[in-house]
């Protein structure tokens, strides 16, 4: 059914719009590449309502809510229809829709679910995934499952699939191989960059009320400005409302209502205005007016720690993807100025794209979201890494939501559909009480702001209970109650759980005893630091910094003896035997432990052969084999043995030190009944060899060999590779012919020295030395011991 609508903008995507349609129609998969200001987000789902290709509803996925709820507003605007009739957006906790509507703007997140509670979608016959390039786990997600069902019913019978970026460069297009791929040429206006910083050292607001001035002194329309995060929005404005009194100072973030938002993104008041946004404003929402950008160059969001399994707020230096992206929104009305709060240098050494989130972030929740798709293989734009799809199986199989084969369980399915990480919903379906879980769920989940003073859980649940701008964080904490409550419920009887062994079902990770002041060692062995907690035993919500510099942000007080109940796995006795290089003696040690947390020491134990070689192995993998307790003779032996690789010599055991290390189990295990000596080693590698192994051994690589009768010399193989004879240069007067070992394969070498046995010269081809070389040698020799005989032909003398 077409539609008649109001008279839609000349945006580039209009035009280029019966290029797309005959593929829409044929493929039912095209990948569109158009930059900001092409109108891809709002005009393209119209162009295919009007043109018939949709005859149920188009869904359209944007990253962010604000983001959603805006481009709904657009796109009603558009097509002359209230927002909710033919356009309408749906979002966690809020949906503005009607049976009217065939336009449905929702965030990637939504849509998965939608998915997966019908895998047809069967209400829609579109799915555009909009803004692509910032590559989120959900888009990726959605784009691997929809492209699985493709495959097994056919293109016909699942929903097309549109896929817009503003940009294929850095992205895997090749993946994509069944998509018809398109680009349009956006409608920006030329946009210049003005340094008006050297670095980015200067503190932030210095470098902010620096770029408003110029961008208030060189344009005349609205400035939008970058900030990393709520934080330093606020600080900006205070900043800024000071240096500006006259100018309007808006805000713009991801948890605002739309009403607020809408305020900020159509104000049309007598003031210039300056609007601080965080990172919601790069793509998606249309701001008018806009024709200067103060860029911080910072980005705040969740980062995983994938040695740590933490997920951290982290704030970095953008990506020159992110740069050109904040950049653009200078140039969509006309000519426009860009300015970096950074030095030009530093412009220079910006990365060109971070790696997607499916590469390197947190894949729990899409490893269950996958498991319970069902499919065995996935068409992947970018394969999960096997280590962190690993570890992501390995937690949720200590969650109960995978079993030992990787399936989903009833409690996986459950945790599936909740709006939380498994974490926290794990925590939510196992609590006895389940109004607090899910109040706690929603508040360590929603990212909003609480007083600063708020530092446990315990005193953001008090906020969010009593203040009314929270009132959203309330209604979230009742759909989680209303889902967990559907699920099967935990037997745990009347049994009461105080807040922080609530918490450790979801963190058993962060459980942390205190060991000084503000120092507090957790379970996984790491150190952490939380100034404003002074319980014996916390347990750590929120972290932030690096692993090796953990700090908690919020806390919450655990009961030792609670959490031991709760947590029986993480009880446990640790015996550790180690061996001691410098005495070669073996040590046990035995104590009680709580994770990686000591409960207390216990007697030791006696050691057998097995510790002992367990021992020695983790020294060795440490230190290599200078961990063991060689002389001159074994490494000699290893010497002469690791010449087969160069003499191409079989059927002889190997003095390869990687191989040896590798192999210790075999050589010295059987040897390893006491205290680990010099002896102990040299009668292992001995053992290597048999009496016949021996005799072959020294006849190719002989300890002494006779150069001439009645004088022989020992061979030092001490130098990996090149065995030398070493002594007084007249020792060799009248040898001129190489000596070889080894069957002829390997040349030895001859180091000569000085009647006061310091080195001369070394060389492998006497004769050539004796003609060479050795005539200015001479020259200095017979000045500094004239009492020794410097012949002129060596070569030939006695």
């Amino acid at each position: 059914m077409a539609y008649k609508t109001p008279t839609l903008p000349d945006y580039p995507v209009k035009s280029a719009f019966p290029i797309l349609e005959p593929d829409l129609y044929s493929k039912r998969a095209i990948a569109l590449e158009a930059p900001t200001g092409s109108g891809k987000t709002t005009l393209l789902p119209i162009l295919m309502l009007k043109s018939g290709l949709s005859n149920k509803k188009i869904l359209l996925t944007q990253p962010r809510r604000l983001a959603a709820k805006s481009v709904a507003g657009r796109i009603s605007q558009l097509l002359g229809s209230p927002l909710g009739q033919l356009a309408g957006y749906r979002v966690r906790g809020e949906k503005k829709v009607s049976t009217a509507t065939r336009i449905e703007i929702v965030t990637e997140g939504y849509a998965l679910a939608m998915l997966q509670a019908d895998p047809f979608l069967s209400d829609y016959d579109w799915l555009i995934l909009d803004e692509f390039h910032e590559r989120h786990i959900e888009g990726d997600l959605l784009l691997a499952f929809l492209r699985n069902l493709r495959k097994e019913v056919g293109p016909g019978e699942a929903p097309g699939i549109v896929v817009m970026t503003a940009t294929w460069q850095g992205q895997p297009r090749t993946a994509l191989g069944e998509f018809s791929f398109h680009s349009i040429e956006g409608r920006l206006f030329p946009v210049e960059k003005r340094f008006s910083c050297k670095s980015s050292e200067p503190p932030l607001d210095l470098r902010l009320k620096q770029g408003v001035a110029n961008a208030l002194g060189q344009t005349n329309g609205k400035i939008l400005c970058f900030l990393p995060g709520r934080r330093e929005l606020e600080s900006g404005s205070a900043a800024l409302s000071r240096q500006h009194p006259d100018a309007e100072i808006s805000l713009l973030y991801g948890a605002m209502e739309l009403s607020a938002q809408q305020n900020v993104l159509h104000y049309s008041g007598p003031k210039r205005q300056i609007i601080l946004a965080t990172s919601v404003a790069e793509t998606s929402l249309t701001i008018e007016g806009v024709t200067a950008v103060v860029d911080s160059g910072l980005e705040r969001l969740p980062l995983y720690q994938a040695n740590s399994g933490l997920t951290q707020l982290t704030t970095r230096m953008l990506s020159r993807a992110t740069s050109d992206q904040r950049l653009g929104r200078a140039g969509r009305l006309g000519p426009g100025i860009y300015y970096p709060l950074w030095g030009e240098t530093e412009d220079q050494n910006l990365i060109e794209r971070w790696d997607p989130e499916i590469l390197c972030g947190d894949l729990t929740r899409a490893r269950l979201q996958t498991a319970l798709w069902g499919a065995a293989k996935l068409p992947w734009v970018s394969p999960p890494p096997d280590g962190l799809w690993a570890q992501a199986g390995e937690l949720l199989c200590n969650l109960g939501a995978l079993d030992d084969e990787g399936g989903i369980t009833e409690r996986g399915k459950l945790l599936a559909v909740l709006p939380l990480s498994p974490r926290l919903g794990h925590m939510v379906a196992e609590a006895p009480e389940k109004q607090t879980a899910a109040m706690a769920a929603a508040i360590l989940s929603s990212g909003r702001r609480f007083s600063i003073n708020s530092t446990t859980v315990e005193a953001r649940i008090a906020e969010a209970q009593n203040l009314r701008h929270l009132e959203p964080l309330r209604r979230e904490a009742e759909e989680i109650k209303r889902t967990v409550s559907k699920g099967p419920s935990p037997d745990s009887g009347d049994e009461k759980m105080s807040l922080g062994g609530l918490l450790t079902l979801a963190y058993p990770d962060r459980i942390g005893r205190k060991t000084s002041p503000g120092i507090f060692e957790l379970t996984t062995g790491k150190t952490l630091r939380c100034r404003e907690c002074d319980s014996d035993w916390a347990v750590f919500p929120e972290t932030s910094g690096p692993p090796e510099r953990l700090i908690g942000r919020l806390s919450e007080e655990v009961n030792l003896d609670e959490v031991r109940q709760l947590h029986p796995r993480l009880l446990g006795i640790k015996r550790e035997v180690t061996y001691r290089v410098n005495t070669g003696h073996f040590r046990v040690t035995r104590a009680e432990v709580f994770g990686n947390i000591i409960l207390k020491s216990l007697p030791p134990d006696e050691i057998d052969a097995a510790d002992r070689l367990r021992a020695v192995e983790s020294a060795v993998r440490k230190r290599g084999l200078d961990a063991l307790p060689f002389g001159s003779r074994e490494i000699e032996l290893l010497s002469r043995l690791n010449l087969l690789k160069t003499s191409g010599i079989i059927g002889l055991p190997s003095g390869d030190p990687k191989e040896l290390a590798g192999s210790i189990a075999q050589w010295l295990g059987p040897w390893l009944d006491g205290r680990l000596t010099r002896q102990v080693i040299t009668d292992a590698l001995n053992a290597r060899l048999s009496w016949e192994q021996k005799t072959r051994l020294d006849s190719l690589f002989p300890k002494r060999i006779e150069l001439r009768p009645g004088q022989s010399k020992s061979v030092d193989y001490s130098k990996p590779g090149q065995p030398v004879i070493r002594g007084r240069m007249q020792e060799f007067y009248g040898l001129s012919s190489p000596v070889t070992i080894a069957e002829g394969s390997i040349t030895i070498a001859f180091e000569l020295l000085s009647p006061a046995m310091r080195h001369l010269q070394t060389t492998n081809d006497l004769g050539s030395f004796w003609t060479g070389s050795y005539s200015r040698i001479r020259g200095e020799m017979r000045g500094r011991y004239p009492k020794h005989f410097w012949p002129e032909t060596p070569a030939t003398s006695p």
